[in-house]
């Protein structure tokens, strides 16, 4: 929610001040089950897999870091 919450930010300057009405008339669009309920499983299984995409991207940087490091004791 936090970065949805950041973009409010980006739509008030410093002509268009935020202030408590505008929050109150701001809406969070968030998964919702069929039910109407606020889909937390869904937000998990997503941010699951944001943080495996991020952690696979990182792993990849590591180990080509670690390869270039053998290749360059080797020479």
């Amino acid at each position: 929610m936090i970065p949805i919450i950041n973009r409010l930010s980006e739509k008030y300057g410093f002509n268009r001040e935020i202030n408590d009405e505008r929050i109150k008339r701001e809406k969070l669009l968030l998964p919702a089950t069929d039910q109407g309920e606020i889909d937390f499983a869904r937000m998990a299984a997503f941010m699951k897999d944001v943080e495996r995409d991020i952690l696979d991207a990182t792993l990849k940087v590591f180990k080509e870091r670690i390869n270039d490091e053998k290749f360059a004791m080797k020479e």
